[in-house]
């Protein structure tokens, strides 16, 4: 875990805060950190740069890292309670008293799921009492025993594992209906890679990951013992993990590594938020239900496309929208689209029979939401991707780079469009139409 540290040491600014390379100081990044330095049984008054350490960033920044949002305000209280200091009284702030005003009649705090976990996750620290917002969370339970983001939201691994730890944290038993039927959700929506991901068909991610691994582990269960196909949640994680001691956000994806390094830190350790200074890891069990099985591989569900017709292709070049020149020897006929701008541009054309894969944000026209599913916008399932056997991948900017190397790394096709204009959207659909 040291290379970890390391990497994320790496990340301190002069101001005592963290940051990914290039950026500026953040509350965001800088919060995790600190959670990473505590779940490793260091100080973070220690971590220091020319004399100033990753707490006084909080002291002498007030303008940054004074909580506005409810979640900020939670967070803030965990913070100062995990670096050992007194939210009650931390910067001139009673932060205890500011959230507790934040909470509504109902025990709800601010206006979603997640800013109550959130609230939550501060009471808890700072040992208030948690019972209203607790049966608050306990009442937005969804039917398939997990959580989303806002009441009646679909669930996701995510918000479901947040909650998970938030009652744990605050004194719910494992065995809990509310927290038993949220770990089997989990159970149910583990990856076939062993892994998670936040929901849809998105590809399995670090943040999820560890989100779920410090879950389980609240509940007194080992993830390792999470079996899936031969994987696990944590042997998965750590194969994210990089020669640098950085972890990549998805295989083929590094986003935000600092931020991203500081959520696999607390995981791998077993320590559940809240974080607390000198917090044990709970003493993890084998779980009381039967190994967790699969089927076989990633599969998707395969679409009958039609003939390339009877009009002689012939072989065209063109250049996207990054410069790259992409020859085209045959008439593509399978198209899988990462963009909900290039699934329309497809449909518009006339090519909807040819498409064989889309995003889950791809819901236009509404013939599109019937074709088979590769992942999100920002994490491409990758093996969705190659499952569909395309000769035309039209790719965009949010994909990322990594991504579109690595089909192309694979033998894919691939065309990336990223219009700024009227104009540039004229030229793209111009573009698609001569590679069709």
């Amino acid at each position: 875990m040291q290379d970890g540290l390391d990497y994320i040491r790496s990340c301190q600014h002069d101001d005592g805060g963290f940051a990914e390379a290039g950026r500026e100081t953040n509350p965001g990044t800088s919060w995790f950190a600190v959670m990473a330095i505590v779940a490793a049984g260091e100080n973070p008054h220690n971590w220091r740069v020319n004399g100033t350490s990753a707490i006084d960033y909080w002291r002498s920044a007030p303008d940054a890292t004074n909580p506005e949002g409810t979640a900020e305000l939670g967070k803030m209280v965990t913070l100062v309670a995990a670096a050992g200091e007194n939210p009650r009284a931390f910067n001139n702030h009673d932060y205890v008293a500011e959230l507790r005003a934040r909470m509504k009649t109902d025990g709800q705090f601010g206006d979603f799921v997640y800013t109550t976990y959130w609230g939550v996750f501060g009471l808890a620290s700072a040992g208030e009492d948690t019972a209203l917002p607790v049966a608050w969370l306990k009442k937005q339970q969804n039917e398939d025993g997990g959580y989303g983001w806002m009441a009646g939201a679909e669930s996701d691994s995510d918000d479901t594992a947040a909650v998970i730890m938030a009652l744990v944290a605050a004194g719910e038993p494992a065995d809990t209906p509310a927290v038993a039927r949220a770990i089997d959700y989990l159970g149910a929506h583990q990856m076939n890679d062993g892994s998670f991901n936040y929901g849809g068909t998105s590809s399995s991610n670090a943040a999820s990951a560890a989100w779920v691994i410090q879950a389980i582990a609240a509940t007194g269960e080992d993830p390792s013992s999470w079996s899936k196909n031969g994987n696990d949640p944590v042997t998965t994680l750590v194969t994210l993990r990089q020669p640098d001691g950085s972890f990549l956000w998805t295989t083929y994806t590094a986003d935000n590594p600092c931020g991203m390094t500081a959520r696999a830190i607390p995981a791998l350790l077993g320590k559940p938020y809240p974080i607390l200074p000198g917090q044990a890891a709970p003493d993890l069990q084998e779980p009381g239900r039967s190994a967790i099985t699969s089927p076989g591989a990633t599969t998707v569900p395969q679409t009958t496309v039609p003939a390339a017709g009877s009009v002689a292709w012939q072989p065209v070049t063109v250049t996207d929208d990054y410069g790259e020149d992409v020859g085209l020897d045959a008439m593509p006929v399978r198209i899988v689209s990462l963009a909900p701008a290039n699934t329309e541009i497809l449909f518009a054309l006339g090519l909807g029979d040819r498409v064989v894969g889309v995003t889950d944000y791809c819901n236009y026209p509404a013939e599109a939401t019937t074709k088979p599913k590769v992942g999100g916008y920002s994490t491409v399932n990758i093996e969705r991707v190659v499952a569909a056997h395309p000769d035309l991948v039209m790719a965009a900017f949010g994909n990322t780079e990594e991504v579109v190397n690595r089909l192309r790394d694979l033998g894919l096709t691939v065309i990336t469009l990223s219009p700024d204009s009227v104009e540039g959207t004229l030229h793209d659909i111009r573009l698609i139409g001569k590679a069709t």
